[in-house]
């Protein structure tokens, strides 16, 4: 990250009202500040942090980009299921690989006993260049509510650290969101590439992800290129 933000010259750190940021858990004592790095390259976009009193100490705990709060609604659902389809999981997949794409994993995928409600699943993966990739996954669900929770779960994680959203106009059930790469850093800020891309579309029990990392530039074209050829496939 040096080499894009420049070397870090100062911090400064500030306390700020209302941020927005859910955590896991009740936070004991908590306060929000915003702090700012100032860099070789000059000053960069405020990030938000959350803090809390541990072990008698105060700790920062998590952090968000200066987008996240507006980019959900906070009180509507943020994704609804799409048509029902009759393709298993691994079918719906069978989708030709992104430009330069050099195949990394087909397989099935792993029981997460942290998502309730799975039943079975395939995904796909794909090297691009020297760093980076994509992967497309469909889990098939025991109805669509699982389905939807699961999404709801998962569109929350990333919206802490979300810069936009985005839409695919072939899947207009499926929703988009940008977000930053170097997350465990807490030094990216959202106007600051590289980028993932994520795209999550439900149809009818089958919840489907793809996901594209180390974006660089403001296409979102390999995952919405994807998504469209996954819903074409649900449709048949």
């Amino acid at each position: 990250m040096t080499a894009t933000l420049g070397q870090i010259q100062s911090v400064a750190v500030s306390t700020v009202a209302e941020t927005k940021i859910v955590p896991i858990a009740e936070l004991p004592g908590r306060i929000d500040v915003s702090f700012q790095l100032t860099t070789l390259k000059g000053k960069r976009e405020a990030l938000v942090g959350v803090t809390s009193i541990e072990g008698r100490k105060r700790v920062l705990c998590g952090w968000g980009t200066s987008q996240a709060s507006d980019l959900l609604p906070s009180n509507a659902a943020i994704i609804t299921p799409g048509r029902t389809t009759t393709r298993s999981a691994r079918d719906l997949l069978a989708v030709g690989p992104p430009l330069g794409g050099r195949s990394f994993e087909d397989a099935a995928v792993s029981q997460d006993p942290n998502d309730p409600g799975q039943v079975g699943g395939w995904t796909r993966a794909w090297r691009v260049g020297e760093f980076g990739g994509v992967r497309v996954s469909a889990v098939s669900y025991i109805g669509p509510d699982a389905a939807l929770q699961s999404a709801t779960v998962q569109l929350r994680r990333l919206q802490g650290i979300g810069v936009e959203t985005f839409t695919v106009p072939g899947a207009k059930a499926a929703i988009g969101i940008r977000a930053v790469t170097y997350s465990d850093l807490w030094l990216q800020d959202g106007q600051t590439p590289p980028f993932i891309d994520e795209v999550y579309a439900i149809f009818g029990s089958t919840l489907v992800n793809v996901g594209v990392s180390n974006v660089t530039t403001n296409s979102h074209e390999v995952a919405i290129t994807l998504m469209e050829a996954i819903a074409a496939r649900a449709k048949d």
